[in-house]
């Protein structure tokens, strides 16, 4: 199966509590590696030839390599070392398998889809606000925002991350708290282009349809560092983008920039298609699984959908249609489909769609 992504991700406790709880095989999770704080030491866990049991969506564990930080998604305490040790490994990860250094392939495990619509509330946000992705690019020799600079209906959304500090609370406790104020990598979306709009709501986060929060773990109304969307519209110093099927709204002041302008592929419903769905995984359809004894997978959607008229940045590399059918700890089958679908990011997380369902356009070609 080929390697696309490398998952990043806070770990569960200390570094000696990691390493311990990986061990165990009773807790059936693991990681690929572990990096610790105090001076960037690298631990191996799961060789890179296996499947570790880590991203919370299958479609990923079987395509990704995870890597673990010790450090906290709500408070950070990310270091310097931690940074560079991490960046030296992923750039050999990556030369040797082929994986693009960029967002949509160096992923949060924040940014992995759910893989049916019950589990979206319970996905994890780590590695969290305060992980520090401007610069941990800047040490991939990646930077974000160097891309085609021209205005061609899209934007990366790029704060400098050591003057954002944004209010963020925590509210995993008895009461609310809020963090102490330090560089983040996001911006909020609103809901309208003003300060005082409510944040955007994710019906899977607030089923009551009430606003967005500034709770650390509520990515719902969070654009992050490196994500590239679809301009709406833009207004004064606010930019409205398509997100999760609605419009969000982020300021974007010229003298504090907090988003880059660019071009590159979109996807658009095919014509015809008033709506269609979108999907956390890209497992193969019903007739691949035959003679393989392997039971097939259901294609089930998200509870999402994008409407006419909504246009979506799309990742140009091509997206594996597989599903391996293995138990904790053997070796099992992999099962190739034929459908065809394509990568986008839809919100906070990356999603799919079937390329029957879409029209892809490449604004570079489009745009001066």
């Amino acid at each position: 199966m080929k390697i696309r992504y490398i998952v990043i991700d806070p770990t569960p406790g200390d570094f000696a509590e990691t390493i311990k709880r990986f061990q165990d095989p009773t807790v059936q999770v693991s990681t690929h590696y572990v990096i610790r704080a105090r001076d960037g030491h690298v631990t191996q866990m799961v060789r890179t030839k296996n499947v570790a049991w880590e991203a919370g969506n299958w479609y990923t564990n079987m395509h990704a390599i995870s890597i673990q930080h010790e450090g906290s998604a709500t408070e950070g305490g990310f270091t310097e070392a931690q940074y560079r040790a991490s960046a030296k490994l992923v750039r050999y990860l990556a030369k040797r398998f082929g994986i693009p250094l960029d967002r949509q392939h160096i992923i949060g495990h924040d940014n992995v889809p759910p893989p049916v619509p019950e589990d979206t509330a319970e996905m994890q946000f780590g590695p969290g606000p305060f992980w520090n992705w401007e610069r941990y690019f800047m040490l991939l020799r990646a930077p974000i925002g160097k891309g085609p600079e021209r205005d061609g209906g899209l934007v990366t959304i790029n704060p400098r991350f050591a003057t954002n500090r944004p209010v963020v609370t925590d509210c995993s406790g008895k009461k609310c708290v809020k963090l102490p104020r330090q560089g983040a990598n996001f911006v909020y979306l609103h809901t309208a282009p003003s300060k005082e709009a409510p944040l955007l709501s994710d019906p899977a986060l607030h089923p009551d349809g009430s606003p967005g929060t500034t709770e650390v773990s509520d990515w719902g109304d969070k654009a992050v560092t490196g994500q590239t969307f679809a301009v709406y519209k833009r207004v004064g110093d606010w930019v409205g983008i398509w997100y999760a099927g609605e419009i969000g709204w982020f300021r974007d002041p010229a003298r504090t920039p907090t988003a880059v302008s660019t071009c590159g592929l979109v996807v658009t419903p095919r014509r015809g298609q008033h709506s269609i769905p979108v999907y956390g995984r890209a497992f193969p359809e019903k007739p691949a699984y035959r003679g393989t004894g392997v039971y097939p997978q259901p294609l089930v959607p998200l509870q999402y959908l994008i409407t006419t008229g909504q246009r979506y940045a799309m990742d140009p590399a091509r997206v594996p249609t597989d599903y391996y059918a293995a138990e904790f700890g053997s070796i099992g089958t992999v099962v190739t489909g034929r459908d065809r679908y394509r990568q986008i990011w839809f919100n906070h997380r990356q999603a799919f769609v079937r390329a029957s369902d879409v029209t892809v356009t490449d604004t570079c070609r489009h745009r001066a």
